[in-house]
């Protein structure tokens, strides 16, 4: 099985289908991911218009 695969099976989708997995380490405690958020809007928010700006 693929990383990807695996980080599917622990992270929610939302995670999954909003950020890319950029690196990890792994320690003899705990395991620590990189997340780099995507450069695209769900359908949902581009219906909305929210692109997350404050004004």
């Amino acid at each position: 099985m693929k990383q990807w695969q695996v980080l599917r099976t622990v992270f929610p989708d939302i995670i999954t289908d909003n950020f890319d997995f950029v690196d990890y380490k792994t320690g003899d405690d705990r395991h620590d991911y990189w997340l780099e958020e995507r450069e695209y809007m769900s359908r949902e928010d581009y219906r909305k218009a929210q692109t997350g700006k404050v004004v």
